[in-house]
């Protein structure tokens, strides 16, 4: 009991430095709100695609076979080597449903009264199991008593397309899992000739906007439902490419979406280092202690250190769009790595703490990928392994370097690293 209280305690401490007041109280609210009794709130529809009025295949998405080709598979990490495999393509389709309800500020989507999280569509993962509590986090409290109280929703549209995630508020998901859906959209447009509206997330950020007015996108094109809810005629919802560790992964249409915002950006002269080391200084976990011994001894290799979150979003699209080598903790920082046309990544993980994402994010774009394990720094309890943060081995980063280079090299004579497969 004692070593829970003292973990929510560490959990309200990191919230309040992140959001401060506001951020505290909203997430003391939700938390009370999970231990409500299940009664009170509408019934899951646990079986969102067989309850769709209709299925409307819009466009073929790739698999791709994804390898480690590096030198080290004897230190692969078990998370990488688990990836490995045929990633398959998003399903190429998007989901119909008449008159159905979008509710909330993270919206929950209620058909004939049941209800369901539309960032699952699609998903078959564990990661998505606690579908209750979900619910009871995100409908708002007051919407069962309208309910039963024959209080419609506030708004009503004719045709409507979510373009939402569970993480839609998250910086790397709201570009590697929400924006690829935009490809969804417009291939039904030109199926249809519909022009459906965008329903978005409440909070969104200014990040959240300007990367939707750079793919041809202005706010007058989405809504949310606020507080409140909206009816809508015809929802239209397309599967939900997430990642989730021990499952089959999804690619998505990261290039797509990295051309469009690229195409639409005014003309800089930003001057970047095309080799780019992504520093975590800042961060709460996962730093790497012995930085500035590591930024030395990349800066003889022509490295720049940066810190992506303190640049703005413009200046993290041409920092990242004119590197060719990028090295860097797993993390939020190397997001924008996809804007790279034709670059390597060396991605650092404490010991026993790798995880897959930007595994596949170099394989879906083409780029030779590396990795290095370092020595982690236990200190504290209730600590996760890939949180840690730790130490490098300089001389192991320059070798693993200098074999990202030869692989740069070959590919760039002609040999190919990842092997698209059939297109669904």
């Amino acid at each position: 009991m004692a070593t829970r209280l003292w973990q929510l305690l560490g959990d309200a401490g990191a919230v309040y430095r992140r959001g401060g007041h506001t951020a505290l109280t909203r997430g003391a609210f939700r938390y009370g709100r999970q231990r409500l009794p299940v009664e009170l709130w509408p019934e899951l529809l646990l079986d969102p695609i067989g309850a769709a009025d209709r299925r409307i295949p819009v466009q073929e998405t790739p698999d791709i076979q994804l390898a480690y080709e590096g030198n080290y598979r004897e230190s692969l990490p078990r998370p990488l080597k688990a990836a490995e495999g045929r990633t398959l393509g998003a399903e190429g389709a998007v989901y119909r449903y008449d008159d159905a309800d979008v509710v909330g500020r993270r919206p929950i989507v209620g058909v004939d009264g049941r209800y369901f999280p539309p960032s699952w569509l699609g998903v078959e993962t564990a990661f998505f199991l606690h579908q209750e509590k979900y619910l009871k986090r995100n409908l708002p409290l007051t919407w069962s008593l309208r309910t039963l109280l024959g209080s419609g929703p506030d708004r009503a549209i004719d045709t409507g397309f979510l373009l939402l995630g569970e993480r839609s508020l998250e910086f790397p998901a709201w570009h590697h899992e929400v924006l690829p859906k935009l490809q969804f959209l417009e291939a039904y447009e030109e199926q249809t000739g519909e022009s459906p509206t965008l329903i978005v997330n409440a909070d969104l950020g200014q990040f959240h906007e300007q990367s939707l007015r750079l793919m041809g996108y202005d706010p007058d094109s989405w809504v949310d439902p606020g507080d409140g809810a909206i009816r809508v005629r015809k929802l239209l919802v397309a599967p939900h490419p997430r990642r989730a560790r021990g499952t089959h992964l999804h690619t998505t249409a990261l290039d797509w979406v990295g051309e469009r915002i690229r195409s639409n950006l005014p003309d800089r002269s930003d001057d970047f280092s095309k080799r780019v080391y992504v520093s975590r200084r800042d961060a709460e976990r996962r730093r790497v202690r012995n930085e500035t011994e590591v930024v030395d001894a990349l800066r003889d290799r022509g490295f720049e250190w940066y810190e992506p979150g303190r640049l703005d979003y413009e200046e993290e699209i041409a920092l990242f769009s004119g590197a060719d080598l990028i090295v860097g903790a797993h993390g939020m920082g190397l997001a924008s790595m996809f804007h790279a046309s034709d670059a390597a990544l060396v991605e650092l993980f404490p010991r026993g703490g790798a995880t897959e994402h930007y595994f596949l994010t170099a394989a879906e774009r083409g780029f030779a990928y590396e990795f290095l394990s370092c020595d982690s720094i236990e200190e504290g309890g209730n600590v996760r392994a890939r949180d840690r943060d730790f130490v490098v081995d300089t001389d192991e980063l320059l070798s693993r370097i200098k074999r990202v280079e030869s692989a740069v090299e070959t590919h760039s004579d002609g040999e190919t690293d990842v092997q698209s497969e059939t297109v669904r």
